[in-house]
């Protein structure tokens, strides 16, 4: 199954307005939580740079091992969790964007790989628990 070039153009920049919105904002603002207790917006910014790793991760064990037995992800299991939710609001940005950078150059690479993306879905629908 290919990729549009539309979809690929949406999936490579609709995260870029992230940044956008929360550069220069007030970080104290981005660390209030709602009413119902969920994550304030740095914790939210600071999951998408977690999973963003942890996705990379997950990739490349598909690329490496038959067939990973990957589980299913789940911050408050995640013992790295803490300490991405403690960052920053500018680091937890950084480090969302780098995440983003090497998960595009991955799909760039799977993407010139022909019959890989067909591949590894496969992999991962087999590698489910």
């Amino acid at each position: 199954m290919a990729i549009s070039a539309s979809t690929r153009t949406r999936l490579a920049t609709q995260l870029d307005t992230l940044a956008v919105i929360l550069d220069g904002g007030n970080a104290g603002l981005a660390e209030i939580r709602p009413a119902d207790g969920g994550w304030s917006a740095k914790e939210n910014v600071a999951h998408l740079a977690r999973h963003a790793h942890v996705f990379l991760e997950r990739l490349e064990r598909l690329l490496r091992e038959e067939r990973p037995n990957l589980g299913t992800y789940h911050p408050e299991q995640d013992p790295e969790w803490p300490s991405w939710r403690s960052l920053s609001l500018d680091e937890a940005l950084r480090l969302w964007q780098r995440g983003e950078e090497l998960y595009r150059l991955c799909r760039e690479r799977l993407d010139a790989a022909e019959g890989k993306i067909e591949e590894l879905a496969s992999r991962a629908e087999t590698a489910r628990p």
